[in-house]
């Protein structure tokens, strides 16, 4: 007797190596979406400083221009309060 073989299907070690491919795959593009994430991050937290230290600059050049622009006599303990707290 004959004996006919009909196999249909993948077998087993095509199986396990298209599943290696795709973790290969699937681990490069996670680096890669990680590293482009902490470079966000990066670039964030240096612009957040950065507007935090414009902010302060322009705070200080109003603190100047009030200064320049009152006669410190006029100037009640309130307002020399507040700016003295402006300054530290």
């Amino acid at each position: 007797m004959k004996k006919i073989n009909n196999q249909s299907g993948f077998s087993f070690v095509e199986v396990m190596i298209v599943l290696v491919v795709i973790g290969v795959i699937v681990a490069v593009g996670m680096n890669v979406s990680n590293r482009q994430n902490n470079d966000t991050a990066d670039n964030n937290s240096t612009a957040t400083s950065q507007s935090e230290e414009i902010k302060d600059s322009q705070d200080l050049k109003e603190t100047e221009d009030t200064l320049n622009a009152t006669n410190l006599d006029e100037l009640d303990a309130t307002e020399l309060d507040s700016i003295e707290a402006e300054l530290l």
